[in-house]
């Protein structure tokens, strides 16, 4: 008996990651911050859980290698998704090691890095 076909592990976006490799891939509610007036998004931005203690900061590409000044993903991944919408451009003058630029990437953002 022919052996029925499994249906792929389904993908994200641009990443070729099996479903295994995602369960370490943070998942950053985007809201719509940009859209409140300044005092608003402040509120919403003293409200969050800056701590990130428990989470993983070597998933996909950001443990590759050792740079002096990088920071962890989850402190451009929480602030790309709630003030910018997908679609948008993300500049980050201060490229680095590209941890933003891979944050933007991964939430469906437009990137522009530079070294200055």
């Amino acid at each position: 008996m022919p052996q029925a076909k499994r249906a792929p592990v389904p993908m994200l976006p641009g990443l070729d990651l099996p479903k295994s490799a995602r369960s370490k891939i943070p998942v950053y509610p985007e809201e719509a911050l940009f859209l409140l007036s300044p005092s608003a998004v402040v509120e919403r931005l003293r409200r969050l859980d800056w701590a990130f203690e428990k989470d993983d900061t070597g998933f996909l590409a950001h443990d590759i290698h050792p740079y002096p000044a990088k920071f962890i993903p989850q402190i451009p991944g929480t602030l790309i998704a709630v003030l910018s919408a997908r679609g948008e451009l993300v500049l980050d003058p201060f490229g680095g090691s590209g941890t933003t630029a891979l944050e933007a990437i991964r939430l469906g953002r437009s990137r522009a890095k530079h070294r200055f």
